[in-house]
């Protein structure tokens, strides 16, 4: 009886090989989204810490240098937010590209396990085939011992 053998096998290593660096590439695009997105809230959080001292800092005397300044920085943090805003929505797109080609991977890579799966049930059908003949073959012949 002869071994499966999968004549494809190289190329589904290879595909194999193709859909892990998919996942390493949409992992790391993952990544860099959650940092940017970190980025983003502490934004958020410096803007908003910043309005409530400017509230509780109103409640007294306040310059108008003191204003300005205070005003200046409220808009820098703004801006920055609005800055920040493109650059998770930029790493948002790079992670569903990202996650379009490992699917495409994945996908590719199914199709020729099915395949292999596929050839397998095949070779064993052969083989229990063949296996059938032999046996056949053997109580033919001590059928035909057991008679003369």
């Amino acid at each position: 009886m002869n071994r499966f053998r999968f004549r494809l096998a190289s190329i589904l290593r290879l595909r194999e090989v193709h859909e892990d660096k998919k996942k390493r590439e949409f992992g790391a695009a993952l990544g860099k989204l959650n940092l940017e997105n970190n980025e983003l809230n502490q934004l958020k959080g410096s803007l908003q810490d910043h309005e409530i001292g400017m509230e509780k800092r109103s409640r007294g005397t306040v310059s108008v240098h003191q204003l300005r300044n205070n005003f200046n920085y409220a808009r820098a943090l703004d801006m920055k937010i609005g800055e920040q805003k493109k650059h998770v929505k930029a790493a948002a797109d790079v992670v569903e590209s990202r996650r379009v080609e490992l699917a495409e991977s994945s996908k590719k890579k199914k199709i020729l396990e099915h395949l292999k799966d596929r050839d397998r049930e095949e070779h064993n059908h052969a083989v229990e085939k063949e296996e059938q003949v032999v046996i056949d073959e053997l109580t033919t012949q001590r059928y035909k011992n057991h008679r003369d």
